[in-house]
């Protein structure tokens, strides 16, 4: 089973960034966790934005 991580758009979503260190500095603030490649742009997971959120899957934020 693999990990479904964030496409680049999905991530640009998220953030509201295109740069790279840009984005690093918007998951941090959010405490969401996210691992650097080599190329310099980040990946994470729907899992982990969810547990920065403190979002259950299934649950409604509205």
């Amino acid at each position: 089973m693999s990990i479904p991580f964030l496409t680049s758009q999905s991530l640009y979503h998220l953030t509201g960034y295109i740069q790279p260190a840009a984005q690093r500095c918007c998951l941090d603030r959010n405490g969401i966790k996210y691992v650097e490649g080599q190329d310099g742009h980040f990946a994470t997971t729907w899992g982990a934005v969810e547990a920065a959120l403190r979002v259950l899957p299934g649950s409604s934020v509205l």
